[in-house]
């Protein structure tokens, strides 16, 4: 049976399987391949029938006090057996469990919590107390618990439940578990809003499988394959690429708290793992490393790709070895699956997938903001070599389920009549190219959402949180800003003080590092004498970056090693370019 067939084949059975989740799923294989291994973490390895009971123990506990389907628990943790174990057994309830980012602090982390009215927070001594410095801005709903995983330092809060005491030794699947829908939220993952604002997006038990079931079988992952996982499971790739395509094919899955360019392969070659996802600079960090003689020595042959630079790709191939590497482009909004499934230079996916339409890449004016429409008021379609927006379609599978508590901004990404009378379409914001054989490949997004380090940003917020530093700062402008040889666009911000003022830069250096998380940092500063940054000033700070010999004024740069803002002159910018500065 082609590969085509057997993915349509599935989604038919999803359509009518409405008891279908994960739950249901991690039961069905702990009765299949109950020895074999599901996850290994550092030196510690659970089976499919352990991950199960250890699932059912988080479910037992969790539905005996009283938690109940539809209700939310946030979960701020690292990369764990636990984690993924807590997630799956609170699905069994029905409990919806929000996938809180962790370099989040202060207001930000508030702002995640709050947002999708969680009634408790799990997390683990690393982050307790970066919970109890924004207490005063989190709002729980009732009972309001919060859980620390481990009881290593609890002694220094107050009121923390220690859940691993608390686990009864209960392991037999719950009853419920049957009863929950395949429509049903499995967990909220968050991404950066075009209004300065962050969004919870609900992930269904049946958007979550078909992802994996996709991930499964257009790409080399397999039912015996060692997957190495180095992403954050808090993110759309990490969650709905990497864990799904576990499940859907009953493989094993290696955790890593994260990335480590230093250790990446010899985890390899000690875990024998054959399978890898990761985004952009991860390929970058690797390949710029020194080359050494036992570069190809490992078991890694096929790699799944967000982001990469099209001219890394087959130098990097043939440096390391890899047989495949596959792009794969998604919003976390995840309307439409778009793979480039033949591995094209340069192209981020398809149009199409398994013969079933994922979207339409339409016509835009980028001057006057809107899409080109013919004389009866609609979209019209790109045509090869041309550049327009992406539109994912919205149908009975690829469904856009909207915003937690932000209905306005639900709306506002739906796009109605777009060819025909009753269509539906989600606006991904991103510009693409289309290319023959209905491929694409990423131009750039739009608005003031730029992508770094494998993250989406919000312009507008980070200009937003500089601007509340209280001090001598007038106004700030934040954009994203291409570099050459780097993938994504990196954060600069255009700053203004006030009249007679100087900035505090130990200060603000603090101020910033305690509001933003890394990823968000804006990587150049520019300090403008100009009062009033219109448009025509913007564009031109757009056009001359941060390059030294194009700007008069002065330029500094986050200095990674020291965690401060530094003077950028014409010789670190170039040691920037070279990558012998890492930002």
């Amino acid at each position: 049976m082609s590969d085509s067939k057997r993915y349509v084949e599935f989604l038919d059975g999803l359509k009518r399987d409405f008891k279908n989740s994960l739950g249901y799923r991690i039961e069905k294989l702990a009765i299949e391949k109950p020895n074999d291994i599901a996850l290994i973490y550092q030196d510690s390895q659970v089976t499919y029938e352990q991950l199960n009971q250890l699932s059912n123990r988080y479910a037992w506990y969790f539905s005996s006090t009283g938690y109940n389907r539809g209700d939310v628990i946030a979960l701020l943790m690292d990369n764990s057996i636990d984690y993924i174990a807590i997630i799956i057994g609170l699905s069994k309830l029905g409990v919806i469990t929000s996938l809180i980012n962790t370099e989040l602090r202060s207001e930000s982390l508030a702002e995640d919590i709050n947002l999708c009215d969680a009634r408790a927070i799990i997390s683990s001594d690393k982050y307790m107390g970066i919970i109890y410095d924004a207490k005063y801005f989190i709002r729980l709903r009732a009972p309001g618990d919060i859980y620390i995983h481990n009881e290593e330092d609890i002694k220094k809060f107050d009121g923390i439940k220690v859940l691993n005491d608390l686990l009864p030794t209960k392991k037999e699947n719950p009853d419920l578990t049957k009863d929950i829908n395949s429509f049903e939220s499995l967990v909220y993952i968050y991404t950066s809003g075009s209004g300065g604002h962050r969004k919870a997006i609900p992930i269904t038990h049946q958007k979550w499988l078909m992802l994996g079931k996709a991930t499964e079988v257009f790409t080399a992952i397999n039912e015996n394959s060692i997957q190495y996982l180095c992403l954050p499971l808090h993110l759309n790739t990490g969650f709905n690429a990497c864990f799904s395509s576990m499940i859907a094919t009953g493989s094993t899955m290696v955790i890593k708290s994260g990335f480590s360019v230093t250790n990446f392969w010899n985890d390899i070659r000690k875990y024998k793992a054959d399978y890898c996802v990761g985004v952009g600079e991860m390929f970058r960090y690797l390949y710029n490393q020194q080359p050494l003689p036992d570069d190809k020595n490992h078991s890694l042959k096929a790699m799944i790709s967000n982001g990469m630079n099209k001219d890394l790709v087959q130098p990097f191939k043939e440096r390391f070895g890899v047989d495949s590497i596959v792009e794969i482009y998604g919003t976390t909004e995840n309307v439409g699956i778009f793979i480039n499934t033949e591995e094209v230079p340069g192209m981020c996916g398809n149009l199409n997938l398994a013969g079933i339409r994922q979207g339409e890449l339409v016509k835009y004016d980028i001057i006057n903001d809107k899409i080109v429409t013919d004389d009866e008021g609609k979209a019209i379609k790109c045509s090869i070599g041309e550049v327009g927006l992406l539109l994912g379609e919205i149908n009975e599978l690829n469904n856009f389920e909207g915003y937690i508590n932000d209905p306005n901004e639900s709306e506002s990404r739906i796009l109605n009549n777009v060819f025909v009378p009753g269509d539906k379409y989600f606006n991904t914001g991103d510009l693409m190219q289309l290319h023959e054989n209905d491929y694409i490949s990423f131009v750039r997004r739009m608005g003031d959402i730029y992508r770094w380090k494998g993250r989406t940003i919000s312009a507008h917020r980070v200009a937003d949180v500089i601007k509340k530093f209280f001090g001598a700062i007038d106004d700030a402008y934040v954009f994203g800003k291409s570099l050459p040889g780097f993938e994504g666009r990196c954060g600069m911000a255009v700053i203004t003080l006030l009249e007679g003022e100087k900035l505090n830069w130990k200060e603000f250096n603090d101020y910033i590092k305690r509001k933003l998380p890394p990823h968000e940092r804006p990587v150049f500063i520019r300090i403008s004498k100009e009062v009033n940054l219109n448009k025509e000033l913007k564009k031109k700070y757009q056009k001359e970056g941060a390059n030294p010999q194009l700007v008069p004024e002065q330029l500094y740069y986050y200095d990674i090693k020291l965690e401060e803002y530094s003077a950028l002159n014409l010789e670190t910018y170039e040691n920037i370019l070279a990558h012998k500065v890492i930002i």
